[in-house]
C-alpha cells in the first residue's frame, strides 16, 4: 500500500471458516474480488463518498476487504466480496444512489480461483 491509500479489513472467523471450506463444486460460494476504477476521483472525493455510504466502524455486510488509492487520473478501490450477490447489494442499495451522475466508474470482478 502506497501514500494515500487506504485499507479496512474485516476479521470474521465465521465468515472465514465458511469460506476455507467453500466448494463451488459442491454449491458453495467463493469470494470474488472487485476492481473498480474511477476518473476524476481524488482523496478529498473519495474520503466524501466514504462519508455518504458511511455505516459507522462496520463494513457493509458480505464484505472482507477494502483497500483504495490513488492512480493516474481517478481513484481505484479493490473489494473482496463473499459473493457476487453481496457486491451487487452493496452496489444497488448503498454506492449507485451515493455517487454522482457524472463520475465515471468502470467496474471489473474476478471469482477466487483454486
Amino acid at each position: 500500500i502506497g501514500p494515500g491509500a487506504y485499507l479496512w479489513v474485516k476479521l470474521n472467523s465465521r465468515a472465514a471458516e465458511r469460506r476455507v471450506g467453500a466448494q463451488t463444486s459442491e454449491g458453495g460460494v467463493m469470494p470474488i474480488a472487485m476492481l473498480l476504477e474511477w476518473s476524476d476521483m481524488d482523496e478529498a472525493k473519495y474520503l466524501e463518498l466514504i462519508e455518504r455510504v458511511a455505516l459507522g466502524d462496520q463494513m457493509f455486510p458480505g464484505a472482507i476487504a477494502h483497500v483504495a488509492g490513488p492512480i493516474e487520473g481517478g481513484w481505484r478501490v479493490v473489494d473482496v466480496w463473499e459473493s457476487e450477490e453481496a457486491f451487487q447489494r452493496f452496489l444497488k442499495e448503498e454506492l449507485l444512489p451515493r455517487i454522482e451522475r457524472d463520475r465515471r466508474v468502470r467496474i471489473h470482478s474476478t471469482q477466487r480461483h483454486r
